[in-house]
């Protein structure tokens, strides 16, 4: 693995961004993979993407662990940064991936399947940075959310525009090093 920007940081993945886990693990950073590993029905749990993902990085060199927790409840974020703490003894970083899809208009649309829209993506985006921010050793952690909603369809323009209330509460740090922005925070 190489000396990148990330190089020893210690990194959260959710949503299993297997792309951007494996480019964090190439730039040098010690990777947790968080994937509950549900049905694109939302059903179930299984450890096998996060764990394909890790197997993958250990495979090139890099460090990783799996995590199949949900973003969506506060103690179960707790437990996806308690274990890179347990793990790599910090966190510095977390890449806030975690998506859910109901993919129904609008008007047909349940509330059960709204409220699992927000859990997952505004509640899971404010509890990884929370669990984070509390555990990182100087109170900040660098927080990016992955923009994937420039070529989605209509029907799923909503899920694109619930991260913007977490645009406020973001902290970029990295220690030591510049602040990089993405472009899509313009």
């Amino acid at each position: 693995m190489s000396e990148g920007i990330v190089a020893g940081k210690v990194v959260v993945v959710t949503g299993a961004g297997r792309d951007i886990a494996l480019l964090m693990a190439k730039e040098g950073a010690k990777v947790v993979v968080n994937d509950i590993g549900t049905s694109l029905e939302g059903k179930g749990v299984d450890a096998t993407p996060a764990g394909a993902v890790v197997a993958e990085i250990r495979k090139l060199g890099g460090e990783a662990i799996a995590s199949t927790d949900s973003v969506a409840d506060f103690d179960s974020a707790q437990r996806i940064v308690q274990a890179a703490v347990d793990t790599y003894g910090r966190i510095d970083s977390v890449v806030n991936n975690a998506g859910i899809l109901r993919d129904v208009i609008f008007h047909k649309m349940t509330f059960e399947d709204w409220d699992s829209v927000i859990k997952v993506i505004l509640y899971g985006a404010f509890n990884m940075s929370r669990a984070a921010a509390t555990m990182s050793k100087s109170g900040r952690v660098s927080r990016r959310r992955m923009p994937r909603c420039a070529r989605s369809r209509s029907i799923q323009k909503r899920a694109c525009a619930m991260p913007a209330p977490i645009r406020g509460v973001r902290v970029t740090h990295w220690p030591g090093k510049c602040r990089a922005r993405h472009p899509a925070d313009s």
